[in-house]
């Protein structure tokens, strides 16, 4: 199953069956921004769900969302399952991953 754990709006730690579908290995992931890995057509969304979790509010905790591959054309449809946990001191997110069988490509980038 595909996990990571982000704080900060960044990915402190993945599984690598979560980097590998991104087309990274793990250690290129850690600290990067989790919005380079969502599409821009689900942006928004998931970054204003992601804050107000972590911010205590009342928010779906599962919900579906476009993941970016590294080539930066390939897109995966995955349903994202989210936990608020603490971690270092600090509100964190820790995320599960399903993704669905049909994988979409997004042309004109």
């Amino acid at each position: 199953r595909m996990g990571s754990l982000s704080q900060d709006s960044k990915i402190m730690f993945a599984n690598e069956p979560y980097a590998r579908i991104l087309g990274y290995v793990v250690d290129d992931i850690i600290g990067r921004p989790i919005s380079q890995f969502i599409s821009e057509r689900d942006l928004s969304l998931v970054m204003e769900r992601h804050k107000r979790r972590l911010n205590g509010e009342s928010m779906p905790n599962q919900y579906d969302f476009h993941l970016v591959h590294r080539d930066g054309v390939t897109e995966m449809l995955v349903s994202m399952s989210f936990s608020r946990i603490m971690y270092l001191g600090a509100p964190a997110a820790l995320e599960r991953y399903a993704m669905y069988l049909n994988r979409e490509r997004q042309n004109g980038r």
